[in-house]
């Protein structure tokens, strides 16, 4: 695993948690869900030009990548 991949996986748990945080909350603002899927896109997208892994790609490369 390189350096960035690291970066990355640390940016995808904190958002997975940040998800899991907003699922507790019994009211959460539409704007603050809006911009947590932006953040999500925007990492996908990332994800994306540094791997050169086209987006629709993304889930089945990644979930190679969990089975090896």
């Amino acid at each position: 695993m390189t350096y960035n991949q690291l970066d990355f996986e640390k940016i995808q748990h904190a958002l997975e948690h940040s998800y899991q945080l907003l699922q507790q909350q019994t009211e959460v603002a539409p704007q603050t869900l809006s911009e947590f899927e932006k953040a999500k896109q925007e990492y996908k997208s990332a994800l994306s030009f540094a791997t050169s892994v086209d987006e629709r790609y993304m889930l089945y490369a990644t979930s190679m990548d969990e089975e090896s």
